[in-house]
């Protein structure tokens, strides 16, 4: 039994180290007037529990396709990290 406790507690812990985010850089010129009148156009997440996951789809695709025909101007992630939950958002932005 206690060899069971001690897998679970280890697979816990190491189970932070399982997603990885690639750094995303653009070169595309974007024009100042195009950002100041943009505004959220959709968001979607994952989320983690204990273990348990991904539950979501927080894929840039995901988002335009809920939203077509629009502009985008901005792309912005956020982590958000507690213990025995993580979540990870991708919000887009435009017009």
């Amino acid at each position: 039994m206690k060899k069971l406790v001690m897998l679970a507690m280890c697979i816990s812990l190491l189970s932070g180290c399982i997603t990885a985010i690639t750094p995303v850089s653009s070169n595309v010129p974007v024009d100042s007037s195009e950002i100041a009148k943009s505004e959220l156009i959709g968001e979607d997440c994952v989320s983690y529990y204990f273990i348990f996951g991904p539950f979501g789809d927080a894929s840039i695709k995901h988002v335009i396709d809920k939203n077509p025909g629009k502009k985008i101007t901005l792309i912005d992630y956020e982590w958000s990290a507690f213990p025995f939950f993580r979540s990870f958002c991708s919000k887009v932005y435009g017009y």
